[in-house]
């Protein structure tokens, strides 16, 4: 149970768990300590580097250390292996959506695109604080793919939340779905490929079965929304997916958008943040762009009061800016 809620957990945590689990049966303090000390799928990862003061000593599984193990090598794998447009190409499928839309981009917002299309990795990270118009430039992306060749159909989207799906479908255009049903619809077709049976029954084991899927035979491009919120399990189910139906000439490349800042994983989580995370010096290992500039609020005090938000962490100095402003 405490594999599939983080990917570490206390020592403290792992004996309440064992108590809970075992106490019907007999179980006392000093056994929960001799099964931590000789379970061989445990793991003692130490104590959290973030916070020197702590004392705490956490563990993890080998379960949980393949899990981010196999992500990483996901990650190396998408380098190289997307589909490349050049800049001249770029540049001029821009400007006719300019031209069509009467719309002009930030210069951040512009490098986004610019940078996106050109990248040959399979993988990409849009990161953006809230109201910096992550979806907007989104939107402007597939409008500059479909001028580029690409159809409606190469470009999809998907999120962890059906609301999310909806609303990522409205404002950008971009068919889109939960990563659930997608990932589970993608199963099912992999199964009838390769003749068999699928079975669901609500539930599901970590790894999904994509073996038997067609290749594609056209680049694509696959737009992962609020993708902070998506967990480790599904981030490599989606990494997966698109190392199964990619081939050279036709890649899926998997949009990662969302902040690390806001609303963490349900389960596993920490794929998204180590893929986006550029703070204290760090390079991220995929390729990247943020937008830092807040558009959808234009009143300078609203946009101090979500910069505090998400900079301090804290509700109290949002709070205090509003009732100033009352």
């Amino acid at each position: 149970e405490l594999q599939d809620k983080d990917f570490a957990f206390t020592k403290n945590e792992l004996q309440v768990a064992l108590l809970n689990n075992g106490s019907l049966y007999g179980m006392t303090w000093e056994d929960c300590k001799e099964i931590i000390a000789n379970r061989k799928e445990l793991i003692y990862v130490g104590m959290r580097q973030d916070s020197p003061g702590s004392t705490k000593e956490y563990f993890t599984t080998k379960d949980n250390l393949q899990l981010q193990q196999e992500i990483d090598k996901h990650i190396l794998a998408c380098k190289g292996s997307g589909h490349k447009i050049s800049s001249l190409q770029i540049e001029k499928a821009m400007e006719r959506v300019q031209k069509q839309t009467g719309l002009i981009l930030k210069e951040e917002q512009a490098d986004f695109v610019k940078n996106f299309l050109a990248s040959s990795s399979r993988a990409y990270v849009l990161n953006g604080k809230p109201g910096t118009g992550k979806t907007f430039v989104m939107k402007y992306a597939k409008d500059t793919l479909l001028e580029l060749g690409y159809t409606q159909q190469d470009i999809q989207g998907a999120a962890f939340q059906k609301a999310a799906a909806i609303e990522l479908e409205q404002d950008s255009g971009i068919q889109s779905d939960t990563i659930d049903r997608l990932l589970l619809m993608k199963e099912k077709e992999a199964a009838t490929a390769r003749g068999e049976k699928w079975n669901f029954d609500g539930t599901h084991a970590r790894n999904y079965d994509f073996r038997g899927l067609p290749k594609l035979t056209r680049p694509a491009v696959l737009v992962v929304d609020e993708a902070g919120m998506v967990d480790d399990i599904k981030i490599k189910a989606l990494f997966d997916y698109s190392k199964e139906v990619s081939t050279e000439e036709a890649p899926l490349t998997l949009l990662f958008s969302g902040d690390y800042r806001q609303i963490q994983a349900i389960g596993i989580g920490g794929a998204y943040e180590k893929m986006a995370n550029r703070e204290d010096g760090r390079t991220p290992p995929v390729a990247s762009s943020y937008l830092e500039d807040i558009t959808r609020q234009k009143d300078a005090e609203l946009k101090e009061t979500v910069l505090s938000i998400v900079h301090d962490d804290s509700v109290s100095r949002s709070f205090q800016l509003l009732h100033q402003r009352s």
